[in-house]
C-alpha cells in the first residue's frame, strides 16, 4: 500500500506517517505542501493507493492526477466542516473518501490503512 501524506507540519507528518507506516507492507511518501505533492505525482511518477490530507483545496486536481485513490481528511475541523469537505470531495469525482478528526490515533491509523487495502483488493 502506498500512501501520500500531505502535511506541512514536520512534527504532524512524522507522527502520521510513522502510525501509517507501523502497518505491515505501507510504505508513506510525505509532501509538505500541495505543490510537492502535486510534483511527486507529475513529475516523480509516485501513484499512490491513498492520499491523506488536512484540507480540500487539491482534491479537485490530486483526482484528476490519481483517479482509482482512496481519499482521508485529517482535521480538527468541526463536524460540520468535515461534511463539507465530504461533499467537496464527491463533487470532485472522489467516492472512496474517509473523514478523521485530529489527532488521528493509532487504531485509526490502523483501519484507514485496511479500509484501503480492502478497496484496492476488490
Amino acid at each position: 500500500m502506498d500512501v501520500l501524506l500531505i502535511e506541512e507540519d514536520l512534527h504532524q507528518s512524522t507522527l502520521i506517517g510513522s502510525m501509517l507506516e507501523a502497518n505491515e507492507g505501507t510504505r508513506v511518501c510525505v509532501a509538505h505542501s500541495d505543490v510537492d505533492a502535486f510534483k511527486k505525482i507529475t513529475l516523480q511518477g509516485f501513484i499512490p493507493d491513498l492520499i491523506v490530507c488536512d484540507g480540500v483545496e487539491m482534491l479537485y486536481y490530486l483526482s484528476k492526477a490519481v483517479p482509482n485513490a482512496s481519499y482521508a481528511i485529517l482535521s480538527a475541523a468541526n463536524d460540520d466542516v468535515l461534511e463539507s469537505a465530504v461533499d467537496a470531495a464527491h463533487g470532485c469525482g472522489i467516492e472512496h473518501m474517509n473523514v478523521y478528526s485530529t489527532p488521528l490515533s493509532p487504531s485509526q491509523a490502523e483501519q484507514l490503512i485496511n479500509m484501503s487495502v480492502n478497496r484496492v483488493a476488490h
